[in-house]
């Protein structure tokens, strides 16, 4: 089976009566190709379906603007508002949570905590740890 994971910002939330509609936006760096043509960023827009079930839970911890994890299962095809499968491809949502942004100091503070493990001189008294309490 396959899967679709997304990182991206919430745009907009609708709510439909069978269903809940997540549109996210994502970015796609751009790049210099090998003859030196630059390729300019594009921003990406996904529609994700979700079951109409999830919308209390998406109503409750999601807004617009914030930075989402979306997993879910792509359909090779879509449908009108008929029902009549047309051209193009549907996303079912399973699951959607929140994101972290990324901090610039990570590798600092990764460091910082190797260096003080590596530097301590403690060592653990187990006889007071297995004590009883009372």
């Amino acid at each position: 089976m396959a899967a679709f994971i997304l990182n991206g910002h919430i745009e907009t939330i609708k709510y439909t009566e069978t269903a809940v509609f997540v549109f996210v936006s994502e970015v796609c760096n751009g790049y210099k190709d090998g003859s030196g043509k630059v390729v300019d960023n594009e921003v990406l827009m996904w529609k994700i379906l979700f079951p109409k079930g999830m919308a209390s839970y998406i109503t409750k911890f999601f807004a617009k603007g914030m930075l989402v994890n979306i997993y879910g299962i792509p359909k090779p095809y879509a449908k009108d508002h008929n029902g009549n499968i047309v051209e193009g491809m549907t996303i079912l949502g399973k699951n959607i949570d929140r994101a972290a942004y990324q901090r610039t100091s990570v590798r600092q503070e990764k460091k910082m905590i190797k260096d003080s493990q590596l530097n301590s001189t403690e060592s653990p008294d187990l006889e007071s740890f297995n004590k009883p309490d009372f």
